[in-house]
């Protein structure tokens, strides 16, 4: 299966406010623009912050906060826009979608619909698994945006 793997290391908030990032974007999209994709494509988009910390995880990855959620989610929405027109473009269908983190749903609602928004600019096969990583201390402030979304697949962590 080919994959396309949406992953950042997480930089500091100043980054995502820069002219820096958009040049990051546009790299990004030459490089997707020259990639052939297959019929049964992958796409993970990687959201790596979290309400809490746990002490086990090892993973690259930070605390949330609402200005972090506002900046992440623009960058973020702006990727998946033009992934999306060149995917399309190119007549390809995406057969699974994954949003993990980190805990994806630890966003604010308003930031985590701008990003759910934006997965419905993909065209899918037809039977395409779309999951969100979630935890269940805060699935239940997301939860209505997640059953009204195009994700059909609900992973849950169990974070302490």
């Amino acid at each position: 299966m080919n994959s396309i793997d949406l992953t950042t290391q997480t930089p500091p908030l100043p980054f995502f406010t820069s002219p820096i990032i958009q040049d990051s974007v546009n790299d990004f999209l030459d490089i997707i623009d020259k990639w052939q994709p297959s019929d049964n494509t992958a796409v993970y988009i990687h959201m790596p912050f979290c309400s809490k910390l746990c002490s086990y995880c090892r993973l690259s990855r930070g605390l949330i906060t609402d200005e972090l959620s506002d900046c992440y989610s623009e960058v973020i929405v702006n990727y998946i826009e033009g992934f999306a027109s060149i995917l399309n473009k190119k007549k390809c269908g995406i057969q699974a979608l994954f949003i993990g983190g980190g805990t994806p749903t630890s966003f604010a609602p308003k930031h985590l619909e701008r990003i759910t928004t934006a997965i419905d600019k993909f065209t899918y096969a037809s039977n395409a698994e779309i999951t969100i990583e979630s935890s269940f201390h805060n699935y239940e402030d997301v939860s209505e945006l997640v059953r009204n979304s195009r994700i059909n697949r609900i992973s849950f962590g169990l974070q302490v």
